[in-house]
Formats: C-alpha cells, structure tokens, sequence
C-alpha cells in the first residue's frame, strides 16, 4: 500500500496538465510542475533514507539539501560557462548561416547544380529554422520568472513564481503518504483497486521517463559535446550539450541537434572528409542511445511503439509546443493504460457478454 499511496505526484502531474490543456492556465502552472518533476527525483533518495530509519522530517531535509547544493554549484559553476558559450554561440549563428549557404552556392557552381532556391531565399529558409530551433526552449522553463519581469508587479509576481517551487516541494515530498489517502478514502471502495493499479502504473510510468530521460540526456550531451569538440566542430562541447538536452525529443530533437551541428560545420570545415566526421560522431552516439544507454536506463516501461510515439509527438506539439512535445511521451503512456484497462473491463462485462448471445 505504501507504494501506491505514494504514487501521489504522478497524480498531481496529470491534474495539474489536464488543467493546463484544458483551461490554457499555461505560466500559472509552471512552479507546481516544476516541483512535481522534481519530487520524481528527489523522492527515491527520501524512501531510501527513511527505508535505514532515518525520520521523514529529517529524510526531506537531507534530501532538499542535496538539491540545493546541487543547485548552487550548478549556478555558480557550469551555467556562466555554458551561458556565456551559448550567447556566443547564438550571436555567431547569422555569419555561420551565410557562410553555409555561400558554401553551398559554391559547390552547386562547381557542378553544374541550379539550387531550387535563390541565395535570398536559401537564407529565409535557413533563418526560418533557426528560429525554429528549441534553443529559445532553453528559455521557457523560466519564461514565467521574466516573462512579467517588465515592472514592479511583475518583479513581485516573478519572486513569488520562484519561492513557490520549494513550498510546493517540499509540500509535494513531505506529505505525499497523507495526501494519497485522502484521495484513495474519495474513491469508491468497489474501484480502489483500479485506481492503485492506476496510481501505481502511472508513477511508473512518470518516473522512469523523466528521471530516465534526464539522466540519457545528460550523458548523451557530454558525449555528442566529447566527440564534436574532438573533431574541432566550431562551438562543439555547446552544439552537443544541446543535442543532448534535445534528445528528450524523440526523432524530432536529435535530428535538430544534427541539423545545426551540420550547417556550422559546412561553414567552417573544408573537405567532405572533416564534413562527414560530424556526421559519424552523431551516428555513433545514436547507435549507443539506441542500443546500449536508453535500453539499460530508461527501457520499454513506457509502453509505446514508434508510431504511437511519433502520434504523440505531433499532438503534443500542436496542443503544446515544446512543452507539449516534452510531456507527450508519458501522458499518451498513461492514456494507453488507460484504454487497454477499459477495453478489458469491457470484454469482462455483462454487455459485451450479452451482444455476443
């Protein structure tokens, strides 16, 4: 009972997204997501802290603390870097585009080629998907923070957004168990078994994506990030980093990342051998996401095939943008759950039953 009571976040996490679909809350919602994908990560330390007779009270504490740190170190000594790399990055990001594109102008000359479009155009198109990129995405996560952040009110409201993340937090950590039954005493005693096995596959489902698939991007940025640098793609430690973070996109996110690792280095790379090597690296490390690092730390718990994934990925797109892309995966996870619950309480009831004599 333990395990389905505290399957709790999981439940908020498809509350509080049905309301923002739903309602368009949007940015409102932002610090109780933010605080629900958090728990998912904090809250196995909790259990295993409190499993070695380590109080609740103090369980969290230690827990919170560890984020924090975390946290602090990450501010103080990766983000500045990163950021600082990032800005320059995307400042470069015209010039290495028209150096592409003259690149490209010149090769088709060479051959005999007439490009499909002119040089003005190829330039739009190129814009255009930069523009396109998820690199603003790196920005939405806080976009509720400096969005308002124009005035004093939006100051206010920016600082409150902030110091509701922990509250909800540690709120979210601290009384999931209390919490869970009060929701559980709501159902109907005939349907709680349902609903634990719902609560239960649903945090399955939930934790194993986000902390599986934050832990795979991770590892697969500082590869893409090792491998582009070492063949002395321009930008090549950022571009992979950000190739990484993008995998949380299934096809659609790793095919940006060597999309833009490809235009950069068409700019600045002479020869199709150190062209292609870009190429090979990407090739490489989605050989080993494919076969080797998704399957070992995230695995099929999802429950989705490739075109159930890529139906998702469309939806929540167009439902949600990047965010709607980012939480497809395990929402349309539990949604089949769901379906496949229903159709076998059908073919169990008296009506099917009966339609078939």
């Amino acid at each position: 009972m333990e395990r389905r009571i505290s399957a709790l976040p999981s439940l908020l996490f498809l509350i509080v997204t049905a309301s923002a679909v739903v309602l368009g809350l949007g940015d409102a919602l932002v610090p109780l997501l933010i605080a629900s994908f958090t728990a998912y990560l904090l809250l196995p330390l909790v259990r295993k802290l409190e499993s070695r007779g380590i109080r609740r009270e103090l369980a969290v504490s230690v827990a919170m603390a560890i984020a924090v740190v975390l946290g602090a170190v990450a501010i103080t000594l990766l983000v500045p870097v990163l950021v600082k790399d990032l800005r320059a990055f995307l400042d470069a990001l015209p010039r290495i585009a028209e150096a592409a594109i003259h690149k490209v102008e010149g090769v088709a000359t060479r051959f005999g080629v007439d490009l499909p479009l002119s040089k003005e155009e190829l330039t739009v198109q190129v814009t255009a998907f930069l523009a396109e990129l998820p690199v603003g995405a790196l920005k939405s996560v806080g976009v509720f923070f400096g969005k308002t952040l124009t005035g004093i009110v939006g100051l206010i409201l920016g600082v409150l957004n902030l110091l509701l993340i922990p509250i909800f937090l540690v709120y979210l950590i601290a009384d999931h168990d209390r919490l869970g039954r009060e929701i559980r005493a709501l159902v109907p005693p005939r349907n709680r078994a349902w609903f634990d096995s719902f609560l239960s596959r649903s945090n399955q489902i939930l934790g194993a994506y986000f902390r599986g698939q934050l832990l795979v991007a991770a590892i697969l940025g500082v590869i893409y990030g090792l491998g582009f640098w070492a063949v002395g793609l321009r930008f090549g430690f950022v571009i992979g980093l950000l190739t990484g973070f993008l995998n949380v996109i299934p096809y659609a996110g790793p095919l940006i990342g060597l999309g833009l690792a490809s235009i950069v280095a068409l700019a600045n790379f002479e020869g199709i051998i150190a062209f292609a090597s870009v190429w090979v690296v990407f090739a490489v490390v989605q050989g080993l996401e494919g076969f080797v690092i998704t399957p070992r730390i995230v695995g099929d718990r999802v429950g989705l095939n490739a075109l159930e994934t890529m139906i998702a990925l469309i939806v929540g797109g167009n439902l949600g943008g990047f965010v709607g892309m980012l939480i497809a995966i395990p929402v349309a996870g539990i949604m089949k759950f769901l379906l496949n619950e229903s159709k076998t309480r059908y073919l169990k009831s008296d009506l099917y039953s009966d339609g078939n004599g």
